[in-house]
């Protein structure tokens, strides 16, 4: 898993580390991917990552910057890593996600694995040099499975999720660990006084929430 160090990229390796920290038995397949051109050395660095038995399969492709030779490295990926079952992407780079060659790489992705994937853009330069989930002010983020949100949404009788704390799906946690609209965070609070506390917030995008 320290790959992503070899290849330069701390960061994609904080976003990995961030999407496996809550498997029990996390498994994670990594292979280096060259654009063909002995020169260029590796491009991309490809993780696959699931739990113990198959559920929630992901994909981390860390590449420092997306130029040309990135792109044919990328369109080696079917040829290279197992698409079959995977439900989201994560790309993480320093290129930005205007960039035409960044968009032609999201592209290659939705096509190589199904348009249908929850697929990520992670910018580096978007984020701190540490790992804002570390922060001594950034309390734990856990992201609950479907089971898990609906046994929250009998216990509190929960008819309508908008009514709870809402949180973007954009959010710079939110990404981190991979929460998409419709997904329930549970937050693990700390205080001297009130002790251990659990806050609940629902993930919702931008433009679900009205102005008023």
């Amino acid at each position: 898993m320290r790959s992503f160090e070899a290849l330069g990229d701390e960061f994609a390796f904080r976003v990995l580390e961030n999407r496996i920290r809550l498997y029990k038995e996390p498994v994670v397949e990594e292979i280096s991917i060259s654009s063909g051109k002995k020169s260029k050395g590796v491009k991309l660095i490809v993780s696959r990552y699931y739990n113990v038995n198959r559920l929630h399969e992901g994909v981390v492709v860390g590449v420092l910057k997306i130029d040309k030779d990135t792109l044919n490295a990328l369109n080696n990926l079917k040829s290279k890593v197992n698409v079959s079952g995977v439900k989201e992407v994560v790309l993480v780079s320093y290129t930005k996600p205007s960039d035409k060659n960044a968009k032609e790489a999201e592209n290659i992705i939705r096509k190589t694995f199904d348009t249908k994937i929850h697929l990520t853009f992670l910018h580096g330069g978007n984020y701190p040099m540490f790992n804002i989930m570390r922060h001594f002010l950034v309390p734990p983020h856990i992201l609950l499975n479907e089971e898990e949100k609906a046994e929250i949404f009998n216990r509190y009788n929960v008819e309508e999720p908008t009514r709870l704390p809402l949180i973007k799906e954009k959010d710079p946690v939110a990404r981190l660990i991979g929460a998409k609209r419709g997904d329930l965070i549970m937050i693990i609070r700390e205080s001297e006084t009130a002790g251990r506390s659990l806050y609940y917030r629902y993930v919702v995008r931008a433009e679900d929430i009205l102005i008023t």
